[in-house]
Order: structure tokens, then sequence, then C-alpha cells
């Protein structure tokens, strides 16, 4: 699926480097490539032949000496979260990025001067922006909170702006400095819509799921939640079934419209969820099924022993 991910234009605009799928038939879970592109002479030049990964989302440091990608190995592992790499534009080696690092990561951006990356970060149920510096065996988190959706920094790193929802809000613009701090929105434009409705309470809880294991559950309520009446229950089951539930705001499957029908409404990140490491993501697999049902089973019997949920009134949807 071509996206702005998939290339990047060299910083002096001699060469486009691409995620290019070598195989005779295009299609889906194929081993990509990095290939540059020369655009004077429009010859190309496959950079990652022999990695055995699959190699994309190139992006060129600002001094065009190296590139940052993805790595990922489909072979052993077709949900493998990947990893984060650099080539050296002048040797065509290559350097693992943040071993420590046990999350996937997208929307992968250089900082101003070169000695770091920026990209966003999902963990447990929520999307942030990491900074990471070269040569440091992880990331540390620039902004937290929510669902960021995307970011941008100005030329001299010194403003990043980003966008973000949560489970009470749909994205709203905010603005903060280079170092994450120092926050606030700059842009107001869904207020009026959003206070002519009433949002309801979501809080998050661990309940033991499969073999006694953490789940991670958010539970949003009615915005008139009373625990002294019964409520019907709702289960928001995620799909993929490697992905996860955010604290962020869904367009398709929005536990506050659930909740503004009378519903407590249960989102479960099951085991296989992505944003709890390549570890948990792998654990249901050849096993699709099992251990989800397990989780899901667990948080509706955490919500009964709260004794306001009907249990005659138990329903799941979900995509």
């Amino acid at each position: 699926e071509p996206a702005a991910a998939e290339y990047d234009v060299a910083p002096d605009g001699s060469e486009i480097a691409l995620t290019f799928d070598p195989n005779a038939e295009p299609g889906m879970m194929h081993r990509a490539d990095l290939v540059v592109v020369n655009l004077r002479t429009r010859r190309w030049r496959n950079l990652t032949a022999d990695s055995g990964m699959s190699d994309e989302h190139p992006v060129y440091s600002p001094d065009g000496k190296a590139i940052a990608y993805h790595a990922y190995d489909t072979a052993r592992m077709f949900n493998d979260q990947g990893h984060l790499r650099m080539l050296d534009r002048r040797t065509g080696a290559w350097t693992r990025l943040a071993p420590g690092l046990d999350r996937a990561t997208t929307d992968v951006q250089w900082s101003a001067d070169g000695a770091a990356l920026l990209f966003l970060c999902e963990d447990r149920g929520r999307v942030g922006v990491h900074r990471l510096a070269l040569g440091a065996e992880t990331s540390v988190p620039l902004i937290e909170g929510g669902t960021i959706g995307g970011f941008a920094c100005s030329r001299d790193g010194r403003v990043i702006v980003f966008d973000r929802s949560s489970a009470s809000h749909p994205p709203r613009l905010f603005a903060a400095a280079g170092d994450g701090s120092g926050e606030r929105a700059i842009e107001h434009s869904n207020e009026a819509l959003l206070a002519r409705h009433a949002m309801g309470e979501t809080l998050e809880f661990t309940v033991k799921g499969w073999g006694g294991e953490p789940v991670q559950v958010f539970v949003t309520y009615p915005p008139d939640f009373d625990p002294a009446r019964k409520w019907p229950l709702l289960h928001s089951i995620h799909g993929g079934p490697h992905a996860a539930h955010h604290d962020g705001w869904h367009f398709r499957w929005n536990a506050q419209v659930f909740a503004g029908t009378g519903h407590v409404v249960v989102a479960v990140n099951y085991h296989g969820s992505s944003g709890f490491g390549q570890r948990f993501l792998e654990t249901i697999t050849t096993r699709y099924g099992e251990k989800e049902m397990a989780d899901v089973e667990a948080a509706t019997d955490f919500l009964l022993r709260k004794g306001y949920i009907d249990r005659e009134r138990l329903v799941a949807t979900g995509g």
C-alpha cells in the first residue's frame, strides 16, 4: 500500500530512496529491500538485497550520509514488530539502533542536528513521541498521554507540533518545545461540538487473564453512571488480532457512543495485542481465539464482581 513513509528524497536532491518489492508478483508478506535511484542517471541500486530482512521506510539524515529504516524479520514471524537500523551511505554497512527497545515504532524523523531520531512509539495502549540518541540502548519519551497520530518538527528542532486524541476527545493539535516541555493546545475547533455531548469516564484496569497473566482493560462508563444501579456490559473487541485498544478516539468503534446508549463498555488488550512487546504479540500464534477469549471472559468476571453489571445483559461487538 503506497504511502509517504515508503520513500524519501536525499537532502541534496540527487537521489530517492524507495521501499522496493523485488518479487515478480508484488504482494503482501514479501520481503522488501531499500533501493536508491540516482535522479541524474536514472540508475538504481539495491542497498539491502542480502540483509535477510524486509527493509522499509527509509529516512535520510540531514547531511545525507546515513539512512534510518525499519527491518522486519518476516521469515521468523509474520507479525514481527520490527526494529530500527541505520545504513552508512559511504560504506553500505548497517547498524542496529536501540537494541533494548521492545516496541513498534512509526513516523521516524531525524533531529535537526542529526544526533537523534524522533518517532511514534506504541506502548501499553498509548502512542507517544520518543527520542532516540544515536548509540543509546533505548529511547526516552518526549510527549506522552493519549494517542498521537502524527507530528512535525520545525527546521531548527525547537518546536514540535502534533495531534493527539484520547478516550474523551477526537484529535486535537498541540505544540511543545523540542524537549517536549511547555505543551499547549493550538486549536479548539471541536470544543463547541463536544460541549453538546456528555462524556463518560474511562478507567484503566489490569485483570488476571489467560494463565493468570496480567492483561490491560479500558472501561468507559455511561455519562450518568451510578454504581448503585445495574448496567448492561458491552465488549468492544479489537480486530487484527495483532492490534490494540488505545486511550484514543476511534471513529468506527467509539466507546463514548456505546456508553452514551447506557452500556458499560469494556475494551480488552488481550494476548496478542500490540504495544506490549514482541513476546506478548506472539503468544497467540497457532492458537488463535483461545487466550483472547479467556482474557475477555476474565474482564467480564472482573466487572461482574463490581456489583453494578446486569449478568443477564452481556453483549459483544467489534471489528
